[in-house]
């Protein structure tokens, strides 16, 4: 006999494995997508930042199915940008900044 009182873990387990893999499934589409619109001679600027968008949306909304806190990603992004401005990443320095000071700006 079950107790009902005892959450079905083996059901929550499935279903956050099977969104994780449909978010995963969607970013890569995305991805796929992403390189249709930059080769596409009539893509817009609107087009590109939708799908960028959406990219960037599943990457949250994935990382925190994989138990990774929002905050915590925003800070492991900021330190990656700090370490590769200080080690000079090949030119991308000016456009690392930027990001950074944008960053900065939503603290």
């Amino acid at each position: 006999m079950l107790d009902k009182s005892i959450p079905d873990v083996n059901f929550d387990i499935t279903k956050n494995i099977k969104t994780i893999e449909f978010l995963k499934s969607r970013l890569l589409s995305e991805v796929a997508f992403l390189h249709e619109t930059m080769i596409k001679v009539n893509s817009d600027r609107e087009e590109r930042t939708d799908v960028l968008t959406e990219i960037v949306i599943l990457t949250y909304i994935l990382s925190h199915k994989l138990g990774i806190d929002y905050n915590a990603l925003d800070d492991k992004m900021i330190n990656k940008l700090k370490l590769a401005i200080l080690e000079e990443d090949a030119g991308n320095i000016a456009d690392m900044s930027k990001l950074l000071k944008h960053f900065d700006r939503k603290n």
